[in-house]
């Protein structure tokens, strides 16, 4: 696993915490997000049409009334009408509902892997954009502390004016990089408020100098699973994929078979008054219809059905092989990332080594200005790969979630 890569001087840090987890910043980010609240009416519509195509009437009953005046008489009809849908056609249709219920809790599923995906990567962000701040703070601290060390010796005659200059160009562009890095932290701190509705200070209530946003995950004992042992099949936008592909399936046998889809049987109940005879005559009377699909209609519904179907298959295949590619890459980065972070570590180790002693070598006059200056931008440079390195960790464990499709 990755080590800590910071100095002595930035360990310690007060954490400025987010929300407790990732299932509650995902939460608080779901009641926020429109296509959100879109989906859970879709789930509750698609379970509304899943009770629906399992009932043996298929739409609601119809009732006539009619009355009819003669001269003769009067006639009251009243007509209840039911569609009896065929059994297969009943199958086929409970088949498509829940298809189709599938793909939106499918969707659900898939969206709140992209909301926390989208988060855990503007936490690596703003770790990274506050470990800068800090690091910025620390290269300004050391600045001001060195321009005040060489004023005091070009005044005593020991550096020259230019020696002066430069120190004070090497102070006021550590102010610059401090005023940015602060800038970035309260910019990335507002789009985390934007999606989470959580506030979060820019600097420590307590008054610390530095401090810097929790992880919102722990890596210390994660270990990807490679992506031979996956199954990619589990993944929800493959499940998506899948559903849809199985509502098109059913919606294609059902217009194949819809020669005769759509029959209903009417009850009649007559009641007529007829007042020459002077007497009620009542009439019971039973009506089935069936309609027959023939003709251009029927084929341009049927070819259309295929083609969905064949569409679908095929986004689910290249969906497969689309993911299969982003799960061995994200696992591959993944291992890279923590390879990187040791030679990150020897680097630092290194440079600071040559900042110690460099700083003996120009106190004792040994050792140019510009050289001290170097080096210790050489040392800073280390430590501005280290905080890279940790949110390259932090962005590939975001990608392993995308890739593998499970929430941590």
């Amino acid at each position: 696993m990755i080590r800590s890569l910071w100095l002595s001087a930035l360990l310690g840090l007060s954490s400025l915490s987010f929300a407790s987890n990732l299932d509650v910043a995902v939460d608080a980010y779901w009641q926020r997000h429109p296509e959100a609240q879109g989906i859970e009416a879709r789930i509750i519509a698609a379970e509304a049409n899943v009770a629906l195509a399992g009932r043996w009437i298929g739409d609601d009953p119809i009732i006539s009334l009619s009355r009819l005046d003669a001269s003769d008489g009067r006639a009251t009809e009243t007509e209840l009408d039911l569609e009896l849908p065929l059994p297969s056609g009943r199958k086929e249709k409970q088949s498509k509902a829940q298809a189709e219920q599938n793909a939106q809790l499918a969707e659900r599923t898939l969206l709140r892997l992209r909301l926390a995906v989208e988060l855990l990567r503007l936490n690596a962000d703003i770790r990274a954009a506050f470990a800068q701040r800090e690091l910025a703070q620390q290269r300004l601290d050391n600045a001001q502390q060195l321009y005040a060390q060489v004023q005091a010796r070009v005044q005593a005659g020991e550096l020259s004016e230019q020696d002066g200059w430069l120190s004070e160009s090497d102070w006021l562009s550590a102010r610059t990089l401090s005023s940015d890095a602060n800038q970035l932290c309260a910019e990335l701190l507002a789009q985390w408020s934007q999606r989470t509705g959580e506030t979060l200070a820019l600097d420590s209530s307590s008054g610390d100098a530095f401090y810097r946003p929790t992880a919102l995950v722990n890596l210390e004992n994660f270990t990807p699973v490679e992506p031979t042992q996956f199954n990619i099949e589990e993944h929800p936008a493959i499940q998506l994929a899948n559903a849809k592909y199985q509502a098109s399936l059913a919606d294609a046998q059902f217009q194949d078979g819809k020669w005769f889809n759509g029959s209903s049987v009417a009850l009649t109940y007559k009641l007529d008054d007829d007042t020459l005879l002077n007497e009620q005559v009542e009439y019971f009377g039973l009506r089935f219809s069936m309609p027959l699909h023939f003709g251009a209609h029927r084929r341009s519904e049927k070819h259309e059905a295929e083609a969905q179907k064949r569409e679908n298959y095929s986004t689910l295949q290249q969906q497969l092989r689309q993911l299969k590619i982003q799960q061995q890459r994200s696992y591959t980065q993944f291992q890279a990332v923590e390879q990187k972070a040791q030679w990150i570590l020897s680097q630092q180790n290194l440079a600071e080594k040559q900042l110690q002693l460099a700083l003996k070598a120009f106190t004792l006059g040994e050792q140019s200005l510009s050289e001290l200056l170097r080096i210790k931008a050489s040392l800073f440079t280390a430590h501005a790969l280290a905080i890279d390195v940790e949110k390259d960790h932090l962005l590939a464990y975001a990608s392993i979630v995308e890739a593998q499709g499970y929430l941590p």
